[in-house]
This record gives C-alpha cells, structure tokens and sequence, in this order.
C-alpha cells in the first residue's frame, strides 16, 4: 500500500488489509464443547471476602492481585472466548474441607438446581490427611458428587487436588475419579515453584502461601488443558491486509520491483486488479483457510473515490460470484491527502452503512467493523479529540437508525500512553495495527534476521494490553521496502522470509491470544500483514520462485 508517505510513523500505522479467518480448532482431547452452565466449587483460593486484620481486602481468590487474576476469572475469560452467553457459578465451601463428614449438604440445593453441564471441584488444601480414614474421605466426597448431580447424572465432573503438597489427600480425590471415570488433574507440582505463590506480596504467611498471578495462570492453565487439551483454543479468526495498488496505473510497480524481486511477483503477473483474478484469489484463500478480506480503502472526492484504482478490488469482490465464500470489511486510509472529516462525514457514513448491510461484512462484538489508520489525522479533521467521539456517536446512531446493532470502530494504534488516551478519548472500540516493523530493529543495522521481528511483535503485543481497548494483534510477516527506494531510501529490511517464519509468526500470534483472552476481542481477530504488499516485502499470494509455500506456512501455524 505505497502512497508515498513522507513520514515513518504513518508507514507503521498503515493498516490495508485481508482479513482472514481460519477456522483452526487446535489439537486437544475433545472438540471444543460449548458449555452453558459451569460450576466450580473450592476454598479460599476460589473466593475469599475481605479480612484486613490478615492484609487481604479483595472478594476473589486469596493472593491474587485483582479479581480477572484469579484462577476462577481466568477461566470465565476462556469459557466466554468458547461461548459468550456462558454462566460460570462458583462457591468457596471450605467448611467442607474441614469437616465433610458433617456438612449438610442441603447447603449446596441452590447451586445443584443449576444442573451445571460441567462441575469444578478444586479441593484439598483445609483436609487433614489423618481424617481421610477415620472419617472415611472418599466415601463423603463420591457422596458430595451424586448430590450434585442427582438431577443431571450427565455433567462432567474434573478434580483438581490441592494447590499445596498433600500426597494423600489428592490421592484419595484422584481414586474417587477414577472410579467415576472422571477427569483428574494434579496442582501440587505447582507450588514447588515460590514464584507461583505470594510470600514476597503478603506479611501474613497463611495469604502469602496462595497463589501469586503467576500461580493463579498456572492453576487455570492446568484445568483448561484437562478439559479441552493443552494445545486447545476457540478458532482464530486471522486477517491478512489486502492492498490493491496493481492496476498499473499508480506508482506502485517500480522497476526495482518489476525486475529485482521474482520471488514476489504474483502466479497472474504483477497486474492482478482483474476480475478474475480477483476471484482465484477468492478461491485461494478460502482454500487457505481464509474467511474473509478487510480491502484497504481510500477517500478522494464524493466523484472520483469510488473509480479510485486502489478501490477496484472491493468492486471485483462486490461483483464476484464466488463471493459467498469469503466474509469482507474496509480499512479506511486516512493518511496523506485521503483526508476523512466533517465535510464529508454524512455523505460517508451512508455510503459505509449501505457496504455494512451485505450479510458478507464482518461483524465484531456484534456490529459491522471499520478501521481508521490514523488518530491524529481524525482529530485534525474534525478539530478535536471531543467532535471525533461526538461524529463517531452520530455514525453508530445513524447505523441503528437503518436497521444495524451499531458500528464496531477499530483504530491502528501504537503502545504509547498519550496515544491510549487519545483513543479512549475519541470512543473507538478496538485497537489494532497495520504492521509494527521497527520493533524488531538493530542498531545501526540495515539487514536484520526475521526472527528479531518476530520477538518485537510479541513484545508490542504485550505493551498494547495497556490499551483501555481490546486489542487485534496484528503479525507482521515481514518488511523489506528496498522495491520502494524512493519513499524508503535509509529503512532497514529483514532477511530470511519463509514458509517456516510464516508459521511461527501464526504460532505466536495464537500463543498470545490463548494466554491473554481478556485482552483480545471475543471473536479472537488476529491480522496478518500482507496479502500482497510486495513493494514493502510482505506477501502471501503464490509465486513462480516460492509457488505457495507461505499459505503453506499461514495452514502449518494454524494446525
């Protein structure tokens, strides 16, 4: 996407794109159920209210440094990842622990009238290993099980034994489960790592032996792997950028690239805005794995935008019959002289509602989605952070107005605090990227390894969970702008773009999203720069030199 930029930062906020969604269900133990009603029963590590005299004041599990850390909220972000409409009940009943040979289990009616699908027992830190026997242990604790289930015998039962080290306790709670043909889960590995508890957080030694975060993670990375694998995830849906400057009649195709870079010419030549070719790479895509594309879109005038050649592929795909197939959104690039602002705010905002009505557009939380590349540029346009969020408010009304939930706005956005707080200020809904290239950069080096690119897109990851927004992380597949000279004389490029980077980079695109679900939209977007940037060196589409080997590494990185 070339529109000769004079300035570094909006190369790194260009967000084109493909958007494509793999429906890539990982390899686990069971196919991913979608439970409605779960119940996890447990002690103070599951819940504990506030108790000053001891230096604890949270209402969640004891140790951890807020609620969402705590084992159980860990595990409702991953249920609800699965099934939004999900309800998680959850109890402390310690009382058990401590004398389970008199508890009257009457005091659990309410919560067995749940008729949970799945029941959570994560129990055995407060049992005296010497009543295991004298008061007969595993005959009370199958006891407490049919209780449970007496009007639902079909509910799947896991067992997860204490946190601490009680060898007998979780042997006893491991044969119960076994017998019952139930799924068992050992903790006690967990605490002979300290980092896994709170000593150094608490003076109080009994709530410094909970689990830290860390251990909290743990204890919730454990119970999900019994349950569905330790691989397994919801599918991800992954966006790849799509950027149509390959009609020939834009600056795009320079000689540099046209006669130094084979690998990256296209199977149809460099010329691919046709429609046929247009739709094989539909075609392609959907054999990929792809589920749809997000088409980098620009705004000239009310007269000549929609005969822009860098929007001709959204009128290809428009037109194309096997379009049934693949899902699609817009980019909006508001960068250089594709200014987007009050002046012609309604004309657009119609013109978006109407593209929001194909039942083929992409939804997220909900709502159609559309991106903007640039903050700042929103904020010159219309005068201030403050009129933004007002022309923004205006958009999802008119979009409710014509028969839509409202409008999802994503923005590409850089971990910096000033620039959250503008976006937060300017009421979008998700924040995202067009491709992070500098975070992989050496000093006072021009030619860096792959793999340092890589690194730097998990650690911007990680610094954009501080956004107020979910985050669409985006993967940048690679940057090599030396077919560019002119806009790119003095940036440094990677060497090393494969097959095998390409799936790595999926991998570790899909590990940020299984350990930070809270932080992610609920549809699990990922993008992917590019489909086919081939004058910044990032592409996807099949080659003579490569043929499709990076489509290859794109299916590899989802399995």
């Amino acid at each position: 996407m070339k529109t000769i930029l004079t300035k570094r930062i909006f190369s790194l906020l260009l967000m084109y794109g493909v958007f494509f969604c793999a429906n890539a269900v990982f390899a686990q133990k069971n196919a991913i159920e979608k439970y409605k009603n779960v119940l996890i029963l447990g002690n103070s590590i599951t819940r504990h209210g506030p108790k000053p005299q001891i230096g604890w004041n949270g209402d969640w599990g004891m140790a951890a440094s807020a609620k969402d850390s705590d084992y159980v909220h860990l595990l409702i972000t991953k249920f609800k990842a699965i099934n939004p409409n999900i309800s998680v009940q959850f109890k402390n009943i310690a009382d058990y622990e401590r004398a389970f040979w008199n508890y009257n289990l009457s005091q659990l009616d309410a919560l067995r009238q749940l008729k949970a699908e799945l029941i959570i027992l994560r129990l055995g830190e407060n049992i005296e290993p010497k009543t295991l026997k004298t008061q007969d242990f595993k005959k009370h604790y199958d006891g407490l099980i049919n209780y449970l289930t007496s009007n639902n015998p079909k509910a799947k039962i896991l067992h997860a034994s204490s946190f601490w080290k009680k060898e007998l306790v979780a042997q006893d709670i491991q044969a119960v489960s076994t017998a019952r043909g139930d799924q068992f889960v050992n903790l006690s590995e967990l605490s002979k790592d300290s980092t896994n508890m709170a000593y150094h957080l608490f003076k109080d030694r009994g709530v410094g032996a909970h689990p830290s975060d860390k251990g909290m993670k743990a204890i919730a990375d454990k119970i999900w792997g019994e349950i569905y694998g330790p691989t397994s995830s919801a599918s991800i849906s992954l966006g790849a950028y799509y950027f149509d400057g390959w009609a020939g009649l834009t600056s795009h195709l320079t000689p540099e690239l046209e006669h130094d870079f084979p690998e990256r010419k296209p199977i149809w030549g460099w010329l691919t805005s046709k429609q046929k070719v247009v739709e094989q790479q539909m075609d392609l895509a959907v054999k990929s794995g792809i589920s749809f594309f997000s088409f980098c879109w620009y705004f000239t005038t009310i007269d000549e935008f929609q005969g822009n050649p860098r929007n001709r592929a959204l009128a290809f795909y428009l037109k194309a019959k096997n379009k049934g197939k693949l899902k699609y959104n817009l980019l909006v690039a508001n960068h250089d002289n594709y200014i987007v602002g009050p002046q012609n705010w309604n004309y657009l905002c119609k013109y978006w509602i109407e593209l929001f009505k194909n039942p083929l557009y992409l939804k997220v939380n909900g709502s159609p989605m559309l991106t903007f590349i640039s903050t700042n540029s929103l904020i010159k346009s219309f005068g201030s952070s403050a009129k933004v969020n007002a022309a923004l408010k205006e958009f999802r009304a008119m979009a409710k107005e014509n028969g839509l939930t409202g409008v999802t706005v994503a923005i590409c956005q850089y971990p910096d605090a000033k620039i959250s707080q503008l976006v937060a200020e300017c009421g979008f809904d998700v924040a995202t990227g067009y491709n992070y290239h500098e975070t992989g950069y050496q000093k006072n080096k021009t030619s860096v390894s792959i793999d340092s690119l890589e690194v730097g897109s998990v650690r911007t990851w990680n610094a954009l969970k501080k956004s107020p927004l979910p985050l669409i992380p985006t993967i940048t597949s690679n940057w090599d702008p030396r077919a560019w000279p002119i806009q790119y004389k003095h940036s440094p490029g990677y060497t090393g773009y494969s097959q095998k980077t390409v799936e790595s980079s999926v991998k570790a695109v899909r590990k940020f999203m299984d350990d930070n679900p809270a932080d992610i939209t609920k549809e699990r977007i990922a993008l992917i720069y590019a489909w086919n940037e081939y004058g910044e060196g990032a592409w996807l589409t099949p080659s003579k030199v490569l043929k499709d080997s990076l489509l290859i590494g794109i299916k590899n990185g989802l399995k």
